[in-house]
């Protein structure tokens, strides 16, 4: 599912799964476009909301609070250049990360037909 900036309507998402795949911006860090799989405890709540909505520190936090059954958790991003007002579009390095990351993740959507 693409949540966009769905910010705490994702968590619906989340329901009746027993593994969640979320693929998101990572925080800069001096290497625009690395690869990362960052544990999920180490992403932490924003404490203000992100330009776009609630980010995914916040949401992570508001599904551990949820009762019932969680499913396990897998975040794969790429570090962002720069945090920066909205802007379409991706930097070079990001887009090529973007790439990398759908070539990552395409086992998992594969139906069998290639």
């Amino acid at each position: 599912f693409d949540a966009g900036t769905a910010g705490p309507a994702a968590l619906a998402l989340f329901e009746d799964c027993d593994e969640a795949i979320v693929v998101d911006a990572l925080a800069p860090a001096g290497t625009p476009g690395r690869i990362a799989q960052p544990c999920v405890d180490s992403i932490v709540s924003e404490s203000v909301p992100a330009p776009h909505g609630m980010g995914l520190g916040y949401v992570l936090q508001a599904l551990a609070a949820l009762p019932g059954p969680k499913p396990r958790v897998t975040i794969v991003g790429a570090q962002a250049e720069s945090h920066r007002p909205f802007q379409p579009g991706l930097s070079p390095a990001v887009a090529q990360a973007a790439q990398e990351v759908a070539r990552l993740l395409a086992p998992y959507f594969d139906d069998g037909h290639g």
